[in-house]
C-alpha cells in the first residue's frame, strides 16, 4: 500500500484530534473510517506517496503538536 497507519497508545480518539491535526494543516483518515466494528479509534492512516522528506517531516512535526495539545486539554 501507500499508507502509514499509526497507533496512538492510551486509547486516543482519532475523530477528536482530527480538527486540531486540521488546523495545522495536517489530514489523515480516522481508522474507523476502515472498520464496521468502530474498533479502530486509536489509529489513523496517512499517505506518503504525495509528498517530498521534507513535507513528510514537517507534517509529522506538526501532527505531533496536535497530539500534544490534544492530550493536554
Amino acid at each position: 500500500g501507500y499508507y502509514f497507519w499509526l497507533r496512538f497508545p492510551g486509547r486516543l480518539d482519532t475523530v477528536e484530534l482530527l480538527p486540531l491535526a486540521e488546523e495545522r494543516g495536517v489530514s489523515y483518515r480516522p481508522g474507523n473510517a476502515f472498520s464496521e466494528s468502530g474498533r479502530f479509534t486509536d489509529f489513523l492512516r496517512l499517505t506518503y506517496t504525495l509528498y517530498e522528506t521534507d513535507e513528510l517531516e514537517e507534517g509529522i512535526r506538526r501532527l505531533a503538536d496536535a497530539v500534544a495539545s490534544f492530550r493536554n486539554s
